[in-house]
């Protein structure tokens, strides 16, 4: 699937996106490429220049499955069971700076660590919402 934004005309940067789920857990894996770069994969030409980093999320079942009862925790305290957790994996691909030799500077530091609270606050909250 690929999203994309603006005008047609305009040099805009597309979403090539797939998905996957089923009982063992769901797939989001996606990349960024802007329309000319596109253009290139689907015609074949060479694109060992072209820089393809995909990015993307699973969420998976931790395993342990709850029986819906009120039970007592070890002080006593009542709790409800519920259905196990899940085990969330992200990986971000970025370009930083496409010279080897340049050191990563601290304002793209903060960039990617925000980047990286933001995507979980809203996997989290879109997970909180089911």
């Amino acid at each position: 699937m690929v999203y994309h934004g603006g005008t047609p005309a305009a040099n805009t940067m597309m979403i090539m996106q797939e998905t996957w789920n089923d009982s063992s857990g769901s797939l989001v894996v996606y990349v960024p490429l802007d329309l000319q770069s596109i253009n290139m994969l689907m015609s074949g030409a060479d694109s060992s220049k072209l820089a393809v980093l995909p990015s993307g999320f699973s969420i998976h079942p931790d395993g342990h499955i709850g029986h819906g009862t009120a039970s007592k925790d070890n002080e006593g305290s009542n709790f409800n069971e519920t259905a196990g957790g899940c085990i969330l994996a992200v990986i971000f691909q970025i370009l930083v700076n496409n010279l080897p030799s340049n050191k990563i500077t601290v304002e793209s530091v903060e960039t990617v660590s925000k980047l990286i609270s933001c995507t979980f606050q809203k996997i989290n909250a879109a997970i909180q919402e089911t």
